[in-house]
């Protein structure tokens, strides 16, 4: 298959490193072990090698050539934020307001449009010989996108809520308003543009259950 192809040659021409994910630099994951390729490292290797203008890239990448599947993944840590930048004097409606801004702050958009540039970018490498048919086949497999943070939640993807200002200095209803504006902003990323899967946003303690093991 055609994912594992470009998995082993990857691999093998050392644009491809797999780490654990607490091992990811600024990796917010510090408990998980499963292994995903450390994609920053990637973009900087080709980058160089290609003499491209600097470009973005999601954190981590798994090639998962068994379900012809590409996941894409963006590690988003909250509780350092949550700490350094939330204070208790602050009212709810300047919580709101941090947390909005931060939350703005990341570009999905840029990140996923630049990591599928890049793997693009790899494909047609003459090391890697890759057919024009072989390149269609890699990107019409499934793929996914996966926002992680180190925030807890009752359930994998968080729905639309609406906040009560009341609530918000609580922890819980904190952790609430953060998941509300990431899961708005993966909302407005042009899904069937990219051919991805609608965005999935999940916890350090999910996703190595979410990803497949090789």
């Amino acid at each position: 298959m055609i994912l594992a192809k470009v998995l082993k040659l990857g691999a093998e021409q050392s644009f491809f490193i797999s780490k654990k994910i607490n091992e990811i630099e600024k990796s917010c994951c510090a408990s998980q072990e499963c292994e995903i390729i450390d994609f920053d490292e990637t973009a900087k290797k080709i980058s160089m090698q290609q003499a491209l203008q600097t470009v973005s890239s999601c954190d981590g990448l798994k090639i998962c050539s068994q379900y012809n599947r590409i996941d894409f993944i963006e590690l988003k840590g909250f509780e350092f934020f949550k700490k350094h930048r939330l204070k208790s004097s602050m009212n709810n409606e300047e919580q709101k307001n941090i947390i909005s801004t931060q939350v703005n702050k990341f570009d999905f958009n840029k990140k996923l449009k630049d990591s599928l540039f890049l793997l693009d970018v790899i494909v047609r490498l003459n090391s890697f010989s890759v057919t024009t048919s072989e390149q269609k086949k890699f990107f019409d497999s499934k793929k996914r996108y996966f926002i992680v943070t180190d925030l807890t939640s009752d359930k994998d993807g968080i729905g639309s809520f609406m906040l009560t200002m009341s609530f918000l200095s609580h922890t819980a209803s904190i952790d609430r308003y953060i998941e509300t504006c990431l899961e708005q902003a993966l909302d407005n990323l042009p899904c069937s543009e990219l051919k991805i899967e609608k965005p999935i946003l999940t916890s350090c303690n999910k996703i190595c259950n979410l990803i497949c093991e090789n």
